[in-house]
């Protein structure tokens, strides 16, 4: 009967400090949630990644490894308020899945570590300016052409001087020969001329035989 009940206690004493082993276990901290949540998506680097704890998270205990498409990813150190630790991402992280390796030690004592999954979406580019069409080239080409006259000689030009220079030469000799008014008196003396001869040659014709003309 001795034996029997020392049995029994030992039994309840065990089952007793399985019992108080697992409540102490379920005092201890663990992750509530996180932005963003599990294969969720970061828009961009200036968003922070965040972890969610059930209890206060003591001050220096938290690290995590970053992994990308690339390889890992230095991470700065994270900061701790109360329950939440915070991540922010570096600039150059590559777009695409990555993994977070975190682990944390609770105000108890207690170390918790987990995994955290999601995608940095890629960053917008920006649309390249259209290229100026054919006609506004041209048209661009074409505006000095017209606002600034060219100096350059061409054989056209040369012509043109040479003719005027041998129109002004022919009215100078014409003035200095008496210009217009010896023409019109040349022209006076053909008509007195034109005139006249007819009479002279009337009179110098021989008047008609009139015995010829019985």
């Amino acid at each position: 009967m001795t034996a029997g009940r020392r049995l029994l206690g030992v039994l309840l004493l065990t089952l007793a400090g399985l019992l108080g082993g697992a409540g102490v276990a379920s005092a201890h901290t663990g992750l509530e949630g996180s932005t963003p949540g599990e294969g969720g998506t970061v828009s961009s680097l200036s968003a922070p990644v965040r972890l969610h704890f059930a209890d206060p998270v003591l001050k220096g205990t938290a690290a995590a490894v970053l992994t990308g498409p690339e390889g890992r990813v230095e991470l700065a150190r994270p900061s701790v308020r109360g329950a939440s630790v915070t991540f922010r991402l570096p600039k150059g992280t590559a777009a695409g899945r990555h993994r977070l390796a975190w682990r944390v030690v609770a105000d108890d004592g207690h170390p918790v570590e987990g995994v955290l999954t999601f995608t940095v979406a890629a960053r917008a580019v920006a649309a390249p300016s259209p290229a100026p069409s054919a006609s506004s080239s041209s048209g661009a080409a074409v505006a000095p052409r017209s606002a600034v006259p060219t100096t350059a000689a061409t054989p056209t030009d040369d012509v043109a001087a040479t003719a005027l220079a041998a129109t002004e030469s022919a009215g100078t000799d014409a003035a200095s020969e008496g210009g217009p008014f010896t023409g019109w008196a040349a022209f006076a003396l053909l008509l007195v001329l034109a005139l006249a001869l007819p009479r002279w040659v009337a009179r110098r014709r021989p008047a008609p035989d009139p015995g010829g003309a019985r």
